[in-house]
């Protein structure tokens, strides 16, 4: 279809390019509205979670690997900082 022009000069749309304007209605927000996103959020983690393994597998190895791998080298850093005072043996004993 071919656009038409009007009495000013300019080209206008043909009748069927025409958007018509749709009134849209946006609830108030609430703390129940926001507390449901936050639920459904936190199921669609969780069934993808459950699917996938190497998640499950890496979710249960990444806190033995902080702990020894850089537990060991962060030790062996703060170790010439503090002249030698093990920060293991001083945290238990301020416990």
């Amino acid at each position: 279809m071919a656009s038409t022009t009007a009495p000013s000069g300019r080209a206008t749309p043909p009748p069927s390019l025409t958007h018509q304007i749709a009134a849209v209605r946006v609830p108030r927000s609430s703390i129940r509205s926001e507390l449901r996103a936050v639920k459904i959020v936190w199921q669609r983690e969780l069934i993808r979670f459950t699917k996938d393994r190497l998640r499950i597998i890496t979710s249960l190895v990444q806190p033995f690997l902080f702990l020894f791998v850089l537990g060991t080298g962060l030790s062996r850093l703060a170790s010439a900082g503090t002249h030698g005072v093990n920060l293991r043996t001083l945290s238990l004993i301020h416990i």
